[in-house]
């Protein structure tokens, strides 16, 4: 992906054959056994039976049920546990895996020789980390021991549950880039660990929280019911000290470069500091930067940093993972227990951003090693529109297509699941294009950004919303659960959306411009969030939110592109379904929009404004034009699909516009990009006699770890990228970039407006792919 508008591994599963033992009693040995006991027989099956239909509600929701179910299932007395005992059990049985997994790190710290420095700092790092989270489970336990305790103490369960989860996800981390097997070792009990924690959040969503205040009178309604612009929970104490200046505030210990405190390093005063504190301990840190490292040891409790304003008090560290340093490591300032700090900055200039939380998954959005959010949540809403309206006709590939889907939904979970937050970019653009490396070779810095209440993103979260609540379509009636769970965050994530508006590009300029900018605003994906969630949920909430506020987010603009960045196109279609369909005449006006893109798209029309190459095929612009192209033809297929089962047709100043016309212009579209074009070239690498051989994609470039063992560096790469030689690894299926204006295709690898392929150029051909292969019987 490269300016000015870019725009991207499964399980193996091996399946052991297992012997059975079978063994023969005698009739007459068998009738004394049942004459004894007369109700051997049917007891244990009644028991596994009334345990399975307590587990199966109690574990509804959560993201791994099977394991949650099989975990219940082994409690003694489970009929007789109330929730919060369920939970507490949960919480105990994870506690007793934790510990496993500690003396299995301390096991390989002992027993393997010739560790390098790296693997023994990850290794430290994780039983750190793993007595950390044994730390915060007991203390989760402490306060699940009624319904009671656990409403009371309900946002701290869910922090300390939250910091649980990470903890894990971190340790791994440490071993990104050792070139040992201890990582395979350790993670599958690590995975195992997240997960039951993870399921005991979910649970833990059953227990109704403190009760909120109207929305108008919460600032941070996420943190429950506030006072004077404070949680709650917090102290008067605490309270009053955080609403202090810093003129007001009496200091336990001064920090100052010029000497003119108790200490001047940050770390001194820390280690002065008492421990087991059960008073607030306040470290008051002078204007400055503190190029250091500091570390909050669990026993160093109650403490608070106090500095003289953000952008005056500054912590600065500069370790980065590809220096050596592991995850855990290279965060500027680390909290062991919980701690406070205000009016203060932290900096890491390794890396932009450490982010303790697990992103693995999703999809590189083209020919680089990014994970970019927002074209990502786009390919995975069209992907799921794909299957939505043309899977009937996919047969053996539908699974396929779902399995697609799945892949980035389990990654748009992970993304947003901290409330009012979505972690929206892995990695560091820049720097990433700096290099032409393999995924397998990757050492760029895997930064992570996220929006938030401070710095919204509405365009990617509305994005993001649509996503969900397409692909629960896409999973309601095979997996009606799973489907469950993603409408539920879809609205969530929406609201988060609507009520913090914003472009995330406005506070991410230098990692997301000029890459993925929200050139059109967030406008565009609000309706087209909404209308989703209309279809998905048929909920009239969403219905009146069109209705609303339709007009405001740009229902009526002339604008007639499709892609990545503007939906208006999109949500017109979308909607215009519900009016022809279903009769909703409140969306009537949006199949009058949905004709007016049609008439400004047809050749030959007088209201026409589409642009063709002299061979047909159509042009919006110099760069990466065939997404517009994919979905333009996935669009006008859709909505003659509509119009046929309304009996309807479009009216263009006069001239009628018939399904079947729809139908024959997308088809030509098609057949452009697969060959039927003047350079009787295939733009879908591996597709037909001649197709791009030097695609502008990393992995596809470089030779295969199998044929190229060693590690290929990070500039090397670029030699490759220069040549003239053909791509050794062919990517089936990918579209690239497409002709130039006068049908002219180079094919250069360097040339990546051309000759890039990308994720969401694909996404909405399979829909329109496979409406043609059926219409002509090759499906």
């Amino acid at each position: 992906m490269h300016p000015p508008m870019r725009k991207r591994t499964k399980i193996l599963l091996t399946l052991l054959p297992i012997s059975a033992l079978v063994l023969l009693v005698t009739l007459s040995s068998l009738t004394n056994i049942v004459a004894k006991h007369p109700k051997n027989r049917e007891t244990p099956h009644i028991h596994i039976q009334k345990k399975l239909q307590i587990a199966h509600p109690a574990c509804e929701g959560t993201l791994y049920p099977q394991l949650c179910v099989s975990t219940l299932s082994t409690f003694p007395d489970l009929q007789s546990k109330s929730l919060p005992q369920i939970l507490a059990a949960t919480v105990n049985h994870t506690v007793t895996e934790v510990r496993s997994s500690e003396s299995n790190c301390t096991g390989i710290r002992k027993k393997t020789a010739h560790l390098s420095p790296l693997d023994k700092r990850a290794l430290d790092d994780c039983l750190e980390l793993l007595d950390n989270t044994v730390s915060e489970l007991k203390t989760v336990l402490r306060d699940l021991h009624t319904n009671k305790s656990a409403n009371k103490h309900y946002n701290d369960l869910q922090t300390l549950m939250s910091g649980a989860m990470t903890n894990q996800a971190t340790c791994l981390d440490g071993f990104a880039y050792s070139n040992s097997n201890i990582r395979s070792f350790i993670e599958g009990r690590l995975e195992k660990i997240s997960h039951h924690v993870s399921n005991t959040l979910a649970m833990l969503k059953k227990i109704q929280g403190p009760k909120k205040t109207s929305p108008e009178s919460e600032v941070f309604p996420e943190y429950g019911k506030m006072k004077g612009g404070y949680p709650s929970w917090l102290s008067k104490k605490d309270r009053q000290l955080l609403q202090s200046s810093v003129g007001e505030i009496d200091y336990d210990l001064v920090v100052a470069k010029d000497g003119s405190g108790n200490f001047t390093t940050i770390g001194a005063a820390v280690e002065a500091a008492p421990n087991s504190s059960t008073t607030r301990f306040v470290i008051y840190i002078k204007g400055g930067a503190y190029y250091e490292y500091v570390e909050v040891i669990s026993r160093k409790t109650m403490l608070m940093f106090v500095g003289d304003g953000i952008g005056k008090t500054l912590i600065k560290g500069n370790r980065s993972v590809v220096d050596g340093w592991t995850t855990f490591r290279s965060s500027t300032v680390v909290y062991a227990q919980c701690g406070e700090s205000i009016d203060l900055g932290f900096a890491n200039l390794g890396l932009k951003m450490t982010m303790q939380v697990d992103l693995v998954g999703g999809y590189y959005d083209a020919g680089d090693n990014m994970k970019f959010g927002f074209p990502m949540a786009f390919t995975t809403t069209m992907l799921s529109w794909s299957v939505i309206e043309f899977g009937g006709l996919m047969k053996d590939e539908l699974q396929n297509a779902r399995d697609a889907v799945r892949w980035a939904t389990d990654y748009l979970l992970k993304a947003t699941s901290q409330p009012d937050t979505i972690f929206v970019q892995v990695g560091d653009a820049n720097k990433d294009h700096a290099c032409w490396e393999r995924p397998e070779d990757m050492d760029t810095p895997r930064s992570v950004f996220k929006i938030d209440t401070n710095s919204p993103g509405s365009d990617v979260a509305a994005e993001t919303s649509a996503a969900l609540a397409a692909a629960s379509l896409v999973f309601k009636t095979t997996d009606p659960i799973y489907a469950k769970l993603l409408l539920s965050r879809a609205r969530e994530v929406f609201e988060f959306a609507d009520k913090y508006r914003g472009a995330y590009s406005n506070w991410l300029r230098d990692e997301v411009c000029p890459f993925y900018c929200s050139y059109t605003g967030y406008q565009d994906e609000l309706l087209w969030g909404a209308a989703w969630l209309h279809k998905a949920t048929k909920n009239p909430t969403y219905l009146n939110y069109i209705q609303v506020n339709g007009q405001t987010l740009g229902a009526d603009e002339s604008d007639n592109t499709f892609s990545w960045d503007d939906k208006h196109v999109g949500a017109r279609i979308l909607l215009s379904k519900a009016f022809l369909l279903q009769k909703v005449q409140a969306l009537q006006d949006y199949k009058g929009h949905a004709d007016d893109y049609i008439c400004s798209l047809i050749p030959g029309i007088p209201s026409s404004q589409a642009q063709f190459t002299p061979g047909g095929l159509l042009f919006k612009s110099s760069d990466s034009n065939m997404q517009y192209v994919t979905s333009t033809s996935f669009l006008i297929l859709t909505y003659a699909k509509y119009l046929d089962s309304a009996h309807m047709v479009v009216n263009c100043g006069g001239v009628v516009v018939t399904p079947d016309m729809l139908r024959t212009t997308a088809k030509k579209q098609v057949d452009y990009l697969l060959g039927d074009n003047p350079l009787k070239m295939s733009y879908m690498v591996g597709y037909g006699p001649q197709y791009p051989l030097r695609i502008h994609h990393r992995g596809s470039s470089l030779p295969s770890i199998a044929s190229h063992p060693d590690k290929i560096e990070c500039s090397f790469g670029f030699s490759i990228l220069n040549s003239q030689s053909p791509n050794p690894n062919i990517l089936m299926g990918a579209v690239v970039g497409g002709p130039d204006q006068q049908d002219q295709f180079p094919d250069q690898r360097s040339d990546y407006d051309h000759s890039e392929p990308a994720t969401y150029t694909n996404a909405p051909l399979v829909g329109a792919l496979a409406y043609l292969a059926h219409t002509f019987g090759q499906l």
